[in-house]
């Protein structure tokens, strides 16, 4: 049993019960378990704390309306009765609390897709005429492939960071076509960045 880190607040406390009980789609129940093997004084029925969970404590923390609360911040949803799942969202929060990669990948992911010479591109796929110095190449396609990476592994069709607007999948790979375009356009000057 894990112990409490202090200060935790109950909705991470849910988050980190939520992906402790697999991948995909959990039950209510499944969730109170978790929850309760988590953080027991808080998860636990009132005076039995360390011997039975309360499922009215977890059901108040998921499915409270102000917006700290997993479903109403868009971390968690109800997919049928009792039945639940992390949004994409919600694993961007969950691996940020564990102190993951997602939202390094997060915000590399971000600072590629705001290049100047990236949108030009975009704009225009006659862009760019020539090529300006930017991020080393072999660096910008090992980060596009572990984003890639990490969504495919967890089956998401998006990365986020918990926080900001997620980042697509597509848009990954519209990253890694702009790299074959500079490669195709530019051999000589991206040449060893493979």
């Amino acid at each position: 049993m894990e112990t409490k880190p202090k200060g935790r607040r109950a909705a991470d406390t849910i988050l980190l019960a939520a992906l402790e009980c697999g991948p995909g789609e959990f039950t209510l129940a499944d969730l109170v378990l978790a929850c309760w093997k988590l953080d027991p004084e808080r998860f636990g029925l009132k005076g039995h704390e360390g011997q039975h969970p309360s499922d009215h404590r977890v059901a108040a923390e998921v499915c409270g309306v102000t917006p700290r609360h997993p479903i109403k911040a868009g971390l968690m949803e109800r997919v049928r009765a009792n039945v639940y799942r992390l949004t994409p969202h919600g694993i961007g929060a969950v691996d940020a609390l564990k102190g993951g990669t997602a939202a390094t990948l997060f915000r590399k992911m971000d600072d590629y897709l705001s290049w100047p010479i990236f949108h030009r591109w975009h704009n225009d796929p006659d862009q760019p005429k020539t090529l300006e110095k930017c991020y080393s190449l072999a660096t910008f396609e090992a980060d596009v492939k572990a984003a890639m990476k990490w969504c495919d592994d967890r089956r998401l069709d998006r990365l986020s960071d918990g926080m900001g607007v997620p980042i697509h999948y597509n848009r990954m790979v519209e990253l890694l076509s702009f790299l074959d375009v500079l490669r195709m356009r530019f051999p000589k000057e991206t040449k060893g960045a493979a």
